[in-house]
């Protein structure tokens, strides 16, 4: 007895067909997609930047406790999409959009445990768009609470600010210029931590020397009033 194969061929040319529509229909989608990111990082304004690599890794014999370069988030970051925020994790960046003035938005990790006294960090970030008077930078906490912010504005404007107990506390570090960075480079925070005490460097400019405050148990990120920063890496090496 013969069988007719015309439906089964029918129906095999069906499902290849529906594959590739799918296939095309993703691929529109992934596109469509990056073209919003890409419009959320820079605002609608093209911006090409020079990467800097890490300062702390080009030393020798320092030991790697922690580095995040955010191509992806097995650190679990916490992205979120608000009226006013926008935290993502995309294209090896923690991209953070904020829009209301005079409040911030932060996102932390735990401090490793192999971290001992001395220790050193570096933050690499980029200004895209918004308030060049605003700060953003690094971020060390216990709870919302209690923590310390080592900022720096697009205008180069550095500074520290602290929360002890629920209040702010004069700035230890008030609001210093001159620390700009070079037009199309990137943003470099490092904090060499040593004990109780802590140097502070912002674009390769030494900005304060002093006590160290909290018992740190997070280290992260913050962006502060209408701006849009994009953080590229946070690398924690063992200190000399």
């Amino acid at each position: 007895m013969r069988l007719n194969r015309h439906p089964f061929l029918v129906l095999l040319i069906g499902a290849i067909v529906g594959c590739v529509l799918t296939f095309l229909g993703l691929n529109s989608q992934i596109s469509k997609l990056s073209e919003q990111v890409d419009s959320l990082r820079t605002g609608g304004v093209v911006v090409t930047t020079s990467v800097d690599s890490s300062q702390l890794l080009k030393k020798p014999a320092s030991k790697v406790l922690f580095r995040e370069t955010f191509d992806s988030n097995i650190n679990n970051w916490t992205a979120k999409i608000t009226e006013t925020s926008v935290r993502l994790v995309y294209d090896g960046k923690f991209i953070f959009r904020y829009g209301e003035d005079n409040f911030f938005t932060w996102a932390t990790v735990t401090l490793p445990d192999s971290i001992s006294e001395n220790y050193d960090v570096e933050l690499i970030a980029d200004h895209k768009v918004g308030r060049e008077d605003s700060e953003y930078g690094l971020f060390f906490c216990t709870d919302e609470n209690n923590f310390v912010r080592y900022c720096n504005t697009k205008s180069g404007y550095a500074s520290i600010n602290i929360k002890t107990n629920g209040e702010y506390i004069p700035r230890p570090m008030p609001v210093t210029a001159g620390f700009d960075n070079r037009e199309g480079m990137q943003d470099i925070w490092i904090l060499k931590v040593r004990g109780d005490t802590v140097q502070y460097y912002v674009n390769g400019v030494f900005a304060y020397e002093g006590a160290k405050g909290l018992d740190w148990k997070y280290v992260g990120v913050f962006v502060e009033d209408v701006q849009t920063v994009e953080f590229d890496e946070l690398t924690i090496v063992e200190g000399k």
